[in-house]
């Protein structure tokens, strides 16, 4: 191939195959497509996400289940002036449409409803539709692009971070090694490791910080708990949001017993 004007540069074949398949949109996905067309229900951010999954209860109310009514939150964790009225009158939840999917997330169809603000980087939940009285299973996703139509709809696509969480209260230390007051956060699952999901700390990221759950479903004992978590990495999810992996913990202890501790 030769520039107008310049030397011969030598290309590969095989790059000229993968610059076309590029540019003629056929490009391999990471994840095959699977059945599309259904709806979902939606919410956004993350004090809307811990208040669904802590079934509806105001964070201090959250914290103080777990460990007492001595536990304040911190000004961090505050809500935000919009998210304000949601927090006053429940989470609002949107009916979304999916137009494609994978098992690594989702395209979906925001209907234009007033009061619903969406970004990319932001947090979402997401749901099979239930009937009243069921329990939904949240998943947990980042917007990572999104598009205006001309009716006023989003056209968004959603990556899947976990298909399941727990709602959690955090304490980071401060450079005494205090703890400071708790923060909202959801605790994603994987395999072999955990993620705390939060907003972002304006501090260094410590080596640990002491987390507090809710009894879990899932485990064989289910039973409010506090643990030490350590910090093996963290990355930074978008405006606002980071996630910090934690190792595999010991069985925590039970709430209750480290209760008096805050007295």
């Amino acid at each position: 191939y030769r520039l107008h004007g310049g030397k011969i540069l030598e290309i590969s074949h095989a790059f000229l195959e993968r610059l076309q398949s590029t540019w003629s949109g056929n490009a391999e996905r990471g994840h095959s497509r699977l059945q599309a067309g259904h709806p979902l229900e939606a919410a956004v951010g993350l004090h809307a996400l811990h208040m669904l999954l802590a079934g509806g209860q105001q964070f201090q109310t959250f914290l103080s289940g777990l460990r007492g009514a001595g536990i304040t939150i911190g000004a961090q964790t505050q809500s935000p002036a919009w998210a304000a009225s949601a927090d006053a009158g429940g989470v609002a939840v949107q009916r979304v449409q999916v137009l494609d999917q994978s098992l690594g997330g989702y395209r979906l169809l925001w209907h234009a409803e007033a009061g619903m603000r969406i970004r990319v980087g932001e947090i979402v939940g997401l749901a099979p539709p239930a009937e009243r009285g069921d329990t939904q299973e949240w998943m947990i996703g980042i917007v990572r692009w999104l598009r205006i139509e001309e009716s006023g709809q989003l056209d968004t696509g959603v990556e899947l971070l976990a298909r399941q969480a727990l709602p959690a209260a955090v304490r980071v230390p401060d450079a005494r090694g205090q703890l400071r007051n708790a923060v909202r956060a959801l605790l994603l699952r994987g395999d072999d490791h955990e993620q705390l999901l939060l907003t972002t700390l304006n501090e260094t990221i410590p080596v640990a910080l002491e987390v507090s759950l809710p009894e879990d479903p899932c485990d064989w004992q289910p039973l409010p708990s506090v643990r030490l978590a350590q910090i093996e990495s963290s990355e930074a999810l978008g405006p606002g949001y980071q996630s910090l992996r934690v190792s595999a913990a010991p069985r925590p202890v039970a709430a209750a017993a480290v209760a008096e501790t805050d007295a």
